[in-house]
């Protein structure tokens, strides 16, 4: 609920061209969405995920819920969202070295989930059947 305050505040002030007040919102949001992909729960789903990506074992070990993966990888996708958000408002408040940090965190995030979503399609229900409908749907439940 904080994070849905938080860009509510930051959509304002960019509206209103207050772009230095937006972007101190934004990077608010950003440090809300590190602190939950950094909980516990977050670290153990992706620490096995890898564990699974370097193996070559089956996957009848490791059966994780479907639903902390999905929350997981839709809370990703918004901090690369966010992270471009930052990049712009770095942008328009003349900040542009800070601004081509944001957009390559951005890019790292972004290339880090698609593989996540490549090692998760097994686990997946049979209609995603490709991390490019993945990451699509994740844009959808995003917003």
């Amino acid at each position: 609920m904080i994070i849905g305050v938080l860009h509510n505040q930051a959509v304002v002030h960019q509206y209103n061209g207050a772009t230095d007040k937006a972007s101190r919102y934004v990077e608010a949001i950003i440090y809300n969405l590190r602190m939950f992909l950094d909980a516990p729960e977050s670290k153990a789903i992706q620490s096995a995920l890898e564990r699974r990506s370097a193996s070559s074992a089956s996957f009848t070990s490791f059966q994780p819920d479907i639903s902390l993966i999905r929350v997981m990888l839709t809370k990703k996708y918004e901090l690369a969202v966010y992270y471009l958000q930052f990049s712009g408002l770095n942008s328009q408040n003349q900040m542009h070295r800070e601004s081509l940090q944001n957009a390559r965190k951005s890019l790292s995030i972004m290339t880090e989930l698609s593989r996540l979503c490549y090692i998760c399609q097994p686990f997946l229900p049979k209609g995603i059947i490709s991390s490019r409908t993945l990451l699509s749907e994740l844009g959808g439940l995003a917003h």
